[in-house]
């Protein structure tokens, strides 16, 4: 019979116990000796008991984050204006057409100013069923001829203002695109009305200023204007 010494016994036991572990049966844990391993959670590798698994791994022992349903966004509604019309006429007598008061009557009536930076614009426009016309009145704030005027105005029995850009840029292929944009209107349950009611007067307006060149007397009667002022 064999006596093993207590330091050969003690390393046995060691020897024994090291065994185990990298056999996956044990797992130290204090005041517990010899506790069996539980199943691991998932995707948590090694077979870490529950109470050391959120621990060793918390991430995954937390499992996948919950699927939360989101709305998807709203279109937004910006209440501005961008609306074009190309005319087969040179930018320099369109130009002449907004500033000659005759031509412009032609094709923007009831419309008062002078191309000064600070005068005053007023334009006055039929309402359907209305007695009483629409009046727009504002100022002048930039002038860059042959290519922009700047101007902002409000409706007289309007809260609000707006800012107008009409540009006239000379396109290849004896083109000329006149291009209005105008910003500032009041966002809210009206803000499409007074889009759309806006864009239908500018809208008429570049019709006409495109049919006086193309199928009227524009081109004459800026060319002429364009000599003698």
């Amino acid at each position: 019979m064999e006596i093993l010494g207590a330091d050969t016994r003690e390393r046995s036991d060691c020897h024994r116990l090291h065994h185990h572990l990298r056999r996956r049966h044990l797992v130290l844990r204090t005041g517990v000796p010899g506790r069996r391993r539980h199943a691991s959670p998932p995707g948590v590798p090694g077979g870490h008991p529950p109470e050391l698994a959120g621990a060793v791994h918390p991430v995954a022992a937390r499992g996948p984050k919950p699927q939360v349903a989101t709305e998807a966004p709203r279109a937004v509604f910006t209440p501005s204006i961008d609306i074009s019309v190309r005319i087969k006429a040179p930018a320099e007598l369109i130009w002449q057409a907004l500033v000659d008061e005759d031509l412009r009557e032609l094709w923007w009536p009831e419309s008062e100013f002078k191309i000064k930076r600070g005068a005053k614009i007023t334009a006055r426009s039929l309402r359907p069923g209305k007695k009483k016309p629409r009046i727009t009145s504002g100022t002048i704030t930039k002038i860059d001829a042959p290519e922009e005027l700047h101007f902002t105005w409000k409706t007289k029995s309007g809260d609000f203002e707006t800012d107008v850009v009409l540009v006239v840029v000379q396109q290849k292929d004896k083109k000329s695109k006149v291009r209005v944009l105008e910003q500032g209107f009041p966002r809210g349950d009206y803000a499409e009305i007074h889009v759309a009611k806006y864009r239908d007067g500018w809208r008429e307006h570049l019709l006409q200023l495109q049919e006086l060149f193309e199928d009227g007397p524009g081109r004459k009667l800026a060319t002429n204007s364009l000599k003698h002022s």
